[in-house]
């Protein structure tokens, strides 16, 4: 299973490194290192381009007006600008001087307009491993409780963010549960949740509210929903017929019912779905080679329910989930090598966990 994942890893990878984007472009520009003399070049004037220079790798992000623009470093996030494309105006990139020695407009009838940038141009995908995934649960049958029982899950994700808003979808590949309430012999014994697996699926906005220099800082919000599909096994009486038997004298008749009741082991296969609302805060610090980043996270609402009841003596005992800690603190680092990003985040709180991921911006 685990070479599986590290196969999955390897082909994202790849996969994510060979991506580029290219276009062509009405007016392309050339550039010339004021010392070293060397001409870089052409390269297409608009939004998303990307110069490669000998102060870095920089990517165009247009301004409103369509002239004016900005350069930002692909490795630390870092802009350089408000530049104009003028020629020969000598613009500072990475603390290195250029000057636009050459722009190139072809005649009219081949001439296009430049895109209008947008807070939702920018893409971002992910595919994450979790290393550990515990959850702390209490559950109930007809007031006997189960504790404070932990949920050992084994996971993989495939995470996006276009602009504002973010996505992830995934598989529960292992759910280990091993919980088990006793019971009290008279209804049922042994009620015991076992192993499972499952899907899940969450949509929502991440916004950023601060970015100076290196720095940035964000408000999230999610919306997540998880189904796990488990087995549910527990030894229930059951009443398999009822007798009476009537003894009659001279005075009285009395009557005797005799209940035939069995001890039966039974084994379902139950649903275990959980939805939730996810509100936090994250602060980031984006270097050239690497980043390290923040953040909290609270449930203000949360519902975990299972399509399953106990039946004993043809009563019916209905089985209640509720999660035990709202609140979650994370942190995580990582490596930015040529755009690709690698990193380990570690959570505590109302879910513990340990993830690892590689990530690519577009």
């Amino acid at each position: 299973m685990h070479r599986h994942y590290l196969h999955i890893l390897i082909i994202t990878v790849l996969t994510l490194s060979g991506l580029t984007a290219i276009a062509e472009e009405p007016t392309t520009f050339t550039l010339k290192g004021v010392r070293s003399q060397r001409d870089y070049g052409p390269f297409a004037f608009r939004h998303g381009a990307m110069l490669k220079l000998e102060s870095g790798l920089f990517k165009i992000n247009m301004m409103q007006d369509n002239k004016a623009f900005t350069l930002v470093d692909t490795l630390g996030d870092v802009s350089y600008g408000v530049y104009e494309l003028v020629l020969g105006r000598m613009i500072d990139i990475g603390d290195v001087l250029f000057t636009i020695n050459r722009i190139m407009v072809p005649p009219p009838p081949n001439a296009g307009t430049q895109g209008t940038p947008s807070m939702f141009d920018d893409t971002e995908l992910a595919i994450e491993l979790a290393l550990v995934n515990q959850v702390s649960y209490n559950w109930e049958i007809n007031g006997a409780s189960g504790g404070d029982d932990v949920v050992n899950r084994r996971q993989v994700a495939i995470k996006g963010r276009k602009g504002l808003f973010t996505m992830q979808i995934g598989l529960v590949t292992a759910a280990e549960w091993d919980h088990t309430i006793a019971g009290d012999g008279a209804t049922f014994e042994q009620a015991e949740l076992s192993n499972g697996s499952g899907w899940f699926a969450g949509a929502g906005l991440k916004v950023p509210v601060l970015d100076k220099g290196r720095w940035r800082a964000t408000l999230q919000g999610e919306a997540f929903y998880r189904s796990e599909e488990l087995s549910l096994e527990y030894g229930a009486w059951e009443i398999q017929s009822i007798t009476s038997v009537t003894d009659t004298n001279a005075i009285t008749n009395v009557v005797t019912v005799i209940e035939n009741r069995r001890f039966n082991d039974h084994e379902d296969d139950v649903t275990l779905t959980e939805t939730l609302i996810a509100l936090g805060a994250e602060l980031s610090y984006n270097a050239p080679y690497y980043f390290f980043y923040a953040g909290l996270r609270a449930l203000p609402w949360s519902e975990t329910a299972l399509d399953a009841v106990i039946s004993s003596d043809d009563k019916r005992y209905e089985l209640t989930f509720e999660r035990k800690d709202p609140v979650m603190a994370y942190g995580g680092i990582g490596l930015n090598i040529r755009g690709v990003k690698a990193y380990v985040e570690v959570q505590g709180g109302g879910e513990t966990a340990v993830n690892t991921g590689i990530s690519r911006a577009f």
